[in-house]
């Protein structure tokens, strides 16, 4: 919906992120996933309405484990290497 009324022209896409990074950052962030959308789908620029929200990451709990601010995962996987072994995508 847009306005009230039924819209099929618009894409809304909304996610969440750890709060953390630069202003920078972010904007590339919504950038880049508003144009891959875009280049997929065909559907112009100007119909794809897209955001991030920003959440603390110690109230974020993914693999029974809080998760670390932005720059601190390397010493996050580290430390928590065992409870995330074998686990696709950890890097370990």
């Amino acid at each position: 919906y847009s306005a009230g009324q039924l819209d099929t022209t618009l894409s809304l896409i909304s996610g969440s992120i750890r709060t953390g990074r630069s202003i920078e950052v972010k904007q590339q962030l919504v950038k880049t996933i508003v144009e891959s959308w875009s280049h997929i789908t065909g559907q112009p620029l100007a119909q794809v309405v897209a955001g991030v929200t920003e959440i603390e990451p110690e109230v974020v709990m993914e693999y029974g484990l809080f998760l670390p601010r932005p720059g601190d995962e390397a010493e996050w996987f580290s430390a928590n290497k065992d409870a995330l072994h074998g686990i696709h995508g950890a890097g370990l």
